[in-house]
């Protein structure tokens, strides 16, 4: 899910205790090693996870980049007693710093991808509010572009709220949403863009979506839920299709991510899900409130979450660490071209792994 609420800073590092990692009093073995609490292993070495200055209060929701000194992340907040949202955020890193850049956005931004550095398109959500009853009155989804020089707002007609998108170039980008509100039925929307206009797509799952990862035009996966109800659904060129997940709790699903259409990762208010291309399966007990998943291959994934959860699956096991707020919520990750780690988070936070050389 790409939407957090700002939090008190409460600066903590401790070491989750799953099964598989270890057997270290305090953060986990790594080969011979045993890592710090606030440090995870990857490739055989204990790596650390510094705060990057990202320059605003914003919650950052999604991050993509073209490459590592190419890098854009998105934010805002929703509010969702009163079901308000604002604080519509771009920034850039150019491989020194990042810096906010100009955009008209009053809602909340939620996700972005691009095919390149001058070919970037963001989503997001706004609403009307009623200051005198309290009450949401309507919300819609909007898109913005970025063409290498400025952003601008792209005319799609009035949509449902978008919370998701992802592509296989710049002539295959699927966004994804729906409604998910107290005042009125919930809805799926899938929007599909060729290059030249943005067509809806027919997915009447009257689920709200909240991520999809796109492997190819004829392989997409897309999650969502709302309250008890959750999806886990498959497009294949031709149609959408509900997957099978008889036998497993599919939980609250928020994110979505594979190195290929047979190693898929699901995160979820509970156990990480894995798809084989074949079937779902259940793939560990100990994680839970997590909200995104990236990797660069099938042996080195990562996956974020509430209360500081930071997990990394080297494909034999998860561990993981709890680092920085406790009480903080870690939106998304995303990993670089070059394997360069990203996370974003509520308040603004942005962490980069750095590693031995």
């Amino acid at each position: 899910m790409k939407y957090s609420t700002k939090l008190s800073m409460i600066v903590i590092a401790l070491t989750l205790v799953i099964s598989g990692c270890g057997k270290c009093k305090q953060g986990y073995q790594c080969n011979d090693t045993c890592c710090e609490e606030d440090q995870i292993c990857r490739d055989g070495s204990c790596c650390i996870w510094y705060e990057m200055e990202s320059g605003t209060e914003a919650n950052i929701n999604g991050i993509w980049g073209s490459q590592a000194n190419d890098i854009f992340a998105v934010g805002g907040w929703c509010d969702w007693f009163t079901g308000s949202c604002g604080g519509g955020t771009v920034l850039h890193y150019d491989g020194n710093e990042w810096s906010k850049m100009d955009i008209v956005a009053e809602g909340a931004i939620f996700d972005i991808w691009g095919s390149s550095g001058s070919d970037v398109y963001a989503v997001g959500k706004n609403c009307c509010f009623d200051e005198t009853t309290i009450s949401m009155l309507r919300c819609w989804g909007e898109i913005y572009h970025y063409d290498g020089q400025e952003w601008s707002q792209v005319d799609v007609g009035e949509k449902e709220p978008f919370y998701a998108m992802d592509g296989s170039s710049d002539l295959d980008i699927f966004v994804v949403g729906g409604r998910y509100d107290d005042y009125d039925e919930p809805s799926t929307t899938v929007l599909h863009f060729d290059g030249k206009e943005w067509t809806e797509m027919d997915s009447d799952f009257a689920i709200p979506l909240f991520d999809v990862w796109v492997d190819s035009a004829q392989d997409v996966f897309a999650v969502g839920a709302y309250y008890g109800d959750h999806i886990l659904i498959h497009y294949d060129g031709n149609e959408w299709k509900e997957m099978d997940t008889e036998g497993i709790n599919a939980g609250y699903p928020t994110g979505v991510w594979g190195s290929s259409r047979s190693d898929v990762f699901v995160v979820k208010d509970g156990p990480i899900l894995h798809y084989d291309g074949k079937t779902w399966e259940v793939m560990t007990y100990e994680t839970r409130d997590l909200r995104g998943v990236w990797g660069s291959s099938e042996t080195d994934v990562f996956a974020v979450g509430m209360n500081g959860r930071i997990f990394h699956y080297d494909g034999i096991k998860w561990c993981g660490t709890i680092y920085g707020d406790v009480k903080e919520s870690y939106e998304t990750v995303w990993v670089a071209p070059n394997r360069e780690v990203f996370i974003g988070g509520s308040g603004g936070t942005i962490l980069r792994l750095s590693c031995p050389q």
